[in-house]
């Protein structure tokens, strides 16, 4: 991800901003997903709704594209306009001097050459965070080159045990309740009146059900295999170092406005990589697990949260008996495109003041893609604020619902934009 508005300054971010690799398991749960029933959705456009800082794009493309268009859901009626809403102007990057780049130089330095000392590591990462975005930057991908393998192995552990405790969960589950509780999330998406209280409502509880009834508990893993918790205390001094680097990062990028911020947390971000292990451990068919494979080997193209938020989707919409999306490098490039647009011309909505480039299917048309659905966000650099923002949005909610075959994300600062296409 691109967290200080420069070209230069993406190349550097890309693979360091945040630790985001999976690994897709081969488990007998396949057995036990296959025998589970499936659901596709044809839901109805919605009326016009709206979270903060969050929307969603006309169901209906231009005629030339109709066809392509019919059964998406969002949140406004194609001759409609987006409202734009005011962002944020991105603050410049102040650029590192001669003997800045030494001082940066020499830390990084330090740091790599004191594995075993953390005081001096410590003291190498705050030089260098004193030093502004790019400094900060570079220094985390120095912490984030040798703490990655180290968390991908922790997760590929804890996945293979979570995979071990759903083989036994799912020979209890009553498929009958799976369905009615996917009916309850699914059946919001035809609610043409649908409103963010009813997903809080209705949808929450019932995807926490079927969390409870398809996927083991995080924590139950934890207290039973207790290599695990020495595993993930290895892991402390290291995710400190992450931490305080994306925080300096976080904080350079503050001033949204009405957003509420929560610090990035190390603690945080391995609970979520345990959740996403057990996730990927849940019955999952076994053409949704190819997709997902297939996904994971184009991650190269993706910022490490952009991967994430494809990620989330996907397992959301796995949980509930839909196709997992295709990655779609085009659609990335597109909704890159649109975030960056959005960030650089200080506007928030889906119709650009761009030449070629107003309406989302112009953007995807641009990169060679059509695309059938948009989500925007603004507010976040991780992932699963994004997802979670707009799955609490109706408009947002019924996109991700939707019968979509391919689907692109991406990311600038805090601009997010989602397409989705068939």
């Amino acid at each position: 991800m691109n967290l200080i508005g420069t070209s230069r300054a993406r190349s550097l971010f890309l693979s360091a901003c945040a630790l985001c690799c999976i690994s897709i398991l081969a488990s007998q749960s396949e057995r036990v997903a296959a025998d589970l029933p499936t659901n596709k959705v044809n839901p109805t456009k919605a009326n016009s709704a709206k979270t903060n800082l969050a929307q969603a794009t006309p169901a209906k493309e231009p005629a030339a594209q109709t066809s392509s268009a019919k059964a998406v859901t969002t949140n406004a009626d194609s001759s409609s306009k987006p409202v734009p809403v005011p962002a944020p102007a991105p603050k410049p990057l102040p650029k590192l001097t001669s003997a800045q780049q030494r001082q940066l130089g020499s830390a990084i330095y330090e740091y790599r050459n004191n594995p075993k000392d953390p005081a001096k590591r410590a003291a190498a990462v705050a030089r260098a965070v004193k030093l502004g975005p790019e400094g900060c930057g570079r220094m985390l991908i120095t912490v984030v080159n040798e703490l990655e393998p180290q968390v991908r192995k922790y997760r590929d552990n804890f996945a293979q045990r979570a995979a071990v405790e759903t083989k036994a969960k799912l020979q209890t589950v009553t498929v009958s309740e799976v369905q009615e509780l996917r009916d309850a999330v699914l059946n919001l998406a035809k609610d043409e009146q649908l409103a963010k209280e009813q997903i809080v409502a209705k949808a929450d509880p019932a995807m926490l059900r079927l969390a409870e009834l398809l996927l083991v508990n995080r924590a139950d893993i934890l207290a039973k295999y207790p290599e695990l918790p020495k595993q993930r205390a290895a892991l402390r001094e290291l995710g400190g170092y992450w931490e305080t680097c994306m925080t300096a990062l976080d904080e350079f990028h503050s001033g949204v406005p009405d957003q509420p911020r929560q610090k990035p947390s190390f603690a945080e971000f391995l609970k979520r990589e345990e959740e996403l292990a057990v996730k990927l451990a849940g019955p999952i068919t076994d053409q949704d697990r190819q997709v997902l494979a297939v996904n994971t080997r184009h991650e190269t193209h993706m910022d490490p949260e952009e991967a994430r938020c494809l990620l989330e989707l996907n397992l959301l919409r796995t949980l509930l008996g839909l196709n997992a999306l295709a990655f779609d490098k085009a659609l990335l490039a597109a909704a890159r495109d649109h975030s960056h647009d959005m960030e650089e011309l200080n506007f928030f909505a889906h119709e650009s003041p761009l030449e070629g480039k107003k309406t989302s299917w112009d953007r995807a048309k641009n990169f060679g893609a059509s695309a059938n659905g948009e989500n925007i966000f603004l507010g976040s650099l991780q992932g699963l604020d994004a997802h979670l923002a707009w799955f609490h949005s109706p408009g947002h909610f019924k996109n991700q619902l939707g019968g979509h075959a391919r689907v692109g994300i991406g990311r600038q600062n805090r601009h997010w934009t989602q397409l989705f296409g068939r």
